[in-house]
């Protein structure tokens, strides 16, 4: 509906574009599980802005990896509202477990666009490191995408992450 709303796109032609969106998207997707490890947020930033950068609410996506820090799955754990995501470590472990997952990546998007971390983004983020060190496991980082832009929180507040 939103592609259809421009001028000169019809319902034809938005389903094109929709598809053209979601190939790109797998095709990131698969380059970014094929490759060897995540040793920088860089090599995986594009698929999660097509995954939920562009969401028109928050949404909280963990990458589980091997103890080589080589993806094996995601998922999209929670959608919360237009600002706010309600995520329970709990859950998350429960699914890296699952899954054999000796490192996790974080993600989650800004629907607004800001790419300042919240003060609940921080402690989120404290309480899961905390947590996967008692669980032997190693919280990577944790990310935050929208519209194309990001945020490492390793890179901006590596003191989360000792």
């Amino acid at each position: 509906e939103d592609l259809t709303a421009i001028s000169g796109i019809k319902e034809a032609k938005a389903l094109n574009l929709l598809a053209v969106t979601e190939l790109a998207c797998r095709l990131l997707r698969e380059q970014v599980f094929s490759e060897k490890s995540l040793n920088h947020p860089q090599s995986i930033l594009d698929w999660l802005n097509f995954e939920i950068g562009f969401s028109p609410q928050e949404e909280f996506l963990v990458i589980f990896l091997n103890h080589r820090l080589h993806p094996i799955y995601y998922k999209v754990l929670f959608k919360g509202t237009l600002n706010q995501s309600l995520v329970h470590p709990r859950d998350v472990f429960r699914e890296a477990s699952y899954h054999n997952a000796a490192a996790l990546v974080l993600v989650h998007n800004h629907p607004g666009g800001s790419m300042e971390p919240s003060e609940a983004d921080l402690e989120m983020t404290d309480h899961f490191v905390k947590a996967a060190k008692l669980l032997g496991m190693q919280i990577v980082d944790h990310i935050i995408v929208s519209q194309g832009a990001y945020c490492s929180l390793r890179e901006k507040f590596p003191e989360l992450f000792e």
